[in-house]
């Protein structure tokens, strides 16, 4: 490339950049409290952690916690009726 091109290159990847940041507005990169939507997504990841957390150490009463106020543990029974 010469010197030309390359200085096109940047003055075009500056003015994309520029229009960008211009379109965005006003956006803050942080999320707003007073906004229910990240609110309720930051309550649905926490769900979510807590779930894995509780599937992975294969303990139901933190499931039945998380999952329901009324859960019931549907246990195997130790010999099934075909048996």
């Amino acid at each position: 490339m010469n010197g030309m091109s390359v200085s096109w290159v940047v003055i075009t990847f500056l003015a994309v950049l520029w229009v960008g940041l211009v379109a965005r507005g006003g956006q803050n990169a942080t999320p707003d409290p007073n906004n229910t939507r990240t609110v309720d997504l930051a309550g649905i990841e926490k769900l979510r952690r807590s779930d894995i957390e509780a599937t992975l150490t294969q303990d139901p009463a933190a499931l039945n916690t998380l999952w329901s106020d009324e859960g019931v543990n549907l246990q195997v029974p130790e010999r099934l009726w075909w048996e």
